[in-house]
């Protein structure tokens, strides 16, 4: 949850070592309560000058993801590729019209063929509800938790129930979860069929992070 470019390096300075991924959750204030870089600024058309043509930190080491929570997110899409992540994650909460959305994503020049694209539903969301989302794009991200947006939550443990009907409904999706993925419940996850943890307070807040990555990745 970057509040800077500088906040970003900082953090990213401490795992980029050992982890193959970082996250960035970039939130609006809009789509939940939170903000984060870049819409501290006033336009974020000024991404474009802050970039500058630049990859994100240590991108020669590690790949990044955009999970965005942020209302329509298409409005910024452009802004988003432009930082090269290996992959990019929509809520499908946040997006009024999917079909024009899908439209709207698959008029990137590349962006399918460069870009994975997610699609990140809640714990109790309706398949249904995000049916044609999940058809079009790459990978399904499960949130973990209710309150979407802070480090720390609970994590809910009707997410078993989702992956199950997940993998019943789409049998080759790509599953990821992000929220409350932790020690205790890591290999229970993988267990059950997810194929990627996406894990932040667990890490960060940890003496030694490059032992709990390995430990996580491992499970």
């Amino acid at each position: 949850m970057p509040k800077d470019l500088q906040d970003l390096e900082d953090k990213a300075s401490l795992v980029y070592k050992h982890a193959k991924t970082i996250q960035l959750d970039l939130m609006d204030g809009e789509y939940v309560e939170a903000k984060t870089w870049p819409y501290f600024l006033k336009n974020v058309e000024e991404v474009d000058g802050i970039m500058n043509g630049k990859v994100l930190p240590f991108a020669e080491n590690v790949d990044y993801e955009l999970d965005l929570m942020v209302m329509s997110p298409e409005r910024d899409l452009k802004k988003f590729v432009a930082m090269r992540p290996k992959r990019i994650i929509f809520h499908a909460r946040s997006i009024e019209d999917h079909k024009s959305f899908i439209e709207t994503m698959n008029s990137f020049v590349n962006l399918r063929e460069e870009i994975e694209v997610g699609v990140a539903i809640g714990p109790d969301e309706s398949l249904e509800f995000a049916d044609e989302l999940i058809r079009n794009t790459d990978f399904v991200q499960i949130m973990g938790i209710q309150n979407i947006g802070n480090q720390g939550e609970s994590f809910d443990e009707s997410v078993f129930a989702q992956i199950e009907n997940l993998r019943a409904k789409y049998p080759n999706v790509i599953l990821s979860i992000d929220g409350g993925v932790n020690l205790d419940n890591a290999k229970r996850l993988k267990d059950a069929g997810v194929d990627r943890l996406v894990s932040g307070s667990t890490i960060f807040g940890s003496e030694n992070k490059e032992e709990v990555i390995n430990i996580l990745r491992n499970e």
